[in-house]
């Protein structure tokens, strides 16, 4: 359970409450951010520098890493950081398979059909 805020503990942290991040998460990106309302977990706020992120640790970790547009760098990182959350968002990036569209697929099969049956069935015309 999360401890006070700080209107009732005046040594309250919110940066260094365990409450505030996920208890069995490996990212990375939990060092550097925290939820700061506990209801609503889309908004991570970045300890380093205390920008409130909005859509999630995935968002925050483009903040630290910077060169997405959709959000803005965070202006205490490191190199060390930026490096950091940019390596583990590409070896985390989804990886989606290609599918061909059912319509082109479906043109291309008739377009190969009708250029036989027209061999098939040509009178000399």
């Amino acid at each position: 359970m999360a401890t006070p805020p700080a209107s009732v503990n005046p040594a309250y942290d919110p940066k260094t409450d365990p409450g505030r991040k996920p208890k069995k998460s490996k990212d990375p990106g939990w060092k550097y951010g925290y939820w700061a309302e506990l209801g609503n977990r889309d908004e991570v706020t970045c300890t380093l520098c205390g920008t409130m992120v909005h859509g999630g640790i995935k968002r925050l970790k483009q903040h630290l890493a910077g060169g997405f547009g959709d959000s803005k760098i965070c202006s205490e990182t490191t190199t060390e950081i930026r490096v950091e959350m940019t390596n583990y968002l590409e070896k985390h990036k989804r990886q989606r398979p290609m599918y061909l569209d059912d319509e082109e697929e479906q043109v291309e099969k008739n377009g190969l059909q009708a250029a036989n049956n027209h061999d098939e069935f040509d009178d000399g015309y």
